[in-house]
């Protein structure tokens, strides 16, 4: 593939760069050239910006330079000038012991040629010291793959050429979908306002897999228990299986592509600003998980931290936190994007309804992962077990803090139960089995703020399950 660099350029011109910071399980960079500017014999590619913080944590700030400055430009006789705000001064043809002057009054030396195997590719590596202790790596092939970060401490690690078969990939629409046969997955969704209450559990098997141009398709099995329920009415309690089809379609530069610290502007809510005509950004942050699965969110988390931003001036760089409380924005507001998974997890909340679904487990490669219910659960029909979703317990405070608290409804009930508290992605974190106290006390004390699920299974089988806040 024609992706390598000419002539030891220490950058891919036309191609995006993942970076790691040393230390980092997930990338935490990308770069790519978003101008270019021909000035007789020179060259100069200007970078993509990104998002960063500011001392306060109630902003951020957009348009934010990289590590790798704004620009760099190109001389003849391989001579690369990173400039602005610093100015960095790269000889990529320099050969081993020439010396010149890197950046005020550092020294930079070629200390080592050799011979390395970079992406799985045989490469020839110059390692460029620097009179302050760092050292620069660059590959011929693939630019710098070791770059020092001069205002923490450490370094930024090249590890992949996106959109190639070259390292480490940012999760992308074609990861995210990319489900296979055989593969199981079940979702709790939950949508309720004053006065009503709908929840259902869906569990899905993929049948068959179908890619055609910018489609995948899937043919599914797919089982559904649930209620609704209005104040003062009954309980209307369903539960059906079917065949059908799951279809996702690419198109134009959708969210599930972005990159790390990179800026959508949420057009869809821009009456959500205190000011109420300022539009709503969010940042993109990309993870691992428990699992090391790679994971893109986007929006405000359950805790409230990070995620949703408004502008009041538009020239400003500078972008204001939303308020946790703020006109439909009452509770946290954004999605979630797993690898191999799927959308993991959705919420939109207000002052007067709440709108979300996760996935409760799944099943790959025959290993099961969170929650997963036997098939009869769905298709012996809810309306026989009608106490799956009658509450026997009562679970206090709700928000929780330090302690959570289990009694029974009935003080007379000597019966034992198993009790589990799952995070947003269905796994389990906590267990407790053959409890029989009339009031239980759980510590979560250790337990990071957020939004949990628990479970109370009884001896009968009957299961109580509720969404549980930690603050």
């Amino acid at each position: 593939m024609a992706i390598h660099a000419q002539d030891w350029s220490p950058i891919l011109t036309n191609q995006k760069m993942n970076y790691k910071h040393s230390g980092s399980d997930a990338i935490t960079n990308t770069f790519w050239i978003t101008s270019k500017l021909w000035t007789n014999n020179d060259t100069t590619y200007f970078f993509n910006k990104a998002v960063k913080d500011d001392d306060n944590p109630n902003i951020i700030l957009r348009d934010q330079l990289q590590f790798f400055t704004e620009y760099v430009k190109k001389h003849a006789n391989g001579v690369f000038v990173f400039a602005t705000p610093e100015n960095y001064l790269i000889r990529s043809l320099a050969n081993m012991g020439n010396v010149w002057m890197f950046n005020n009054g550092t020294e930079a030396e070629v200390t080592s040629i050799t011979e390395e195997v970079v992406f799985g590719v045989q490469d020839s590596v110059k390692i460029i010291s620097l009179s302050d202790g760092n050292e620069l790596k660059l590959s011929k092939s693939f630019g710098l793959t070791k770059f020092p970060d001069f205002e923490n401490g450490g370094y930024f690690e090249l590890a992949g050429i996106q959109d190639t078969e070259f390292g480490e990939q940012v999760l992308d629409f074609w990861g995210i979908f990319n489900y296979e046969v055989g593969d199981i997955l079940q979702r709790q969704y939950h949508y309720s306002f004053p006065g009503y209450t709908h929840s259902h559990v869906l569990k899905v098997l993929i049948n068959s897999k179908e890619i055609i141009n910018n489609e995948i398709n899937y043919s599914v099995y797919s089982l559904t228990a649930g209620y609704d329920y209005w104040v003062g009415g009954d309980y209307n309690y369903y539960s059906n299986a079917n065949y059908g089809e799951l279809n996702y379609s690419y198109y134009g530069d959708p969210i599930a592509n972005k990159f790390q610290n990179e800026l959508l502007l949420l057009e869809d809510y821009p009456y959500c600003s205190p000011n109420g005509d300022d539009f709503l950004f969010a940042r993109i942050s990309t993870y691992l998980d428990e699992n090391n699965l790679k994971v893109k969110h986007w929006g405000k988390h359950f805790n409230g931290d990070d995620g949703l931003y408004y502008e009041t001036d538009p020239e400003s760089d500078i972008l204001n936190a939303l308020p946790y409380v703020n006109c439909i924005t009452e509770g946290p507001k954004g999605m979630t994007y797993t690898e191999s998974l799927g959308i993991t997890l959705m919420y939109n909340a207000d002052d007067e309804s709440e709108d979300y679904f996760y996935l409760m487990g799944y099943v790959k490669d025959g290993v099961t992962v969170g929650t997963v219910y036997p098939n009869s659960y769905f298709i012996t029909g809810v309306e026989e077990s009608k106490s799956i979703y009658s509450n026997k317990y009562i679970i206090y405070p709700n928000p929780a803090e330090d302690w959570l608290y289990i009694k029974p409804i009935n003080s007379n009930n000597s019966e034992t139960y198993n009790f589990e508290l799952q995070n947003i992605i269905g796994q389990i974190i906590r267990e407790e089995s053959n409890i029989e106290s009339s009031l239980y006390a759980i510590d979560i004390s250790d337990f990071k703020a957020g939004v949990y699920f628990y479970q109370i299974e009884d001896k009968s089988g009957n299961i109580q399950q509720e969404k549980i806040i930690i603050k």
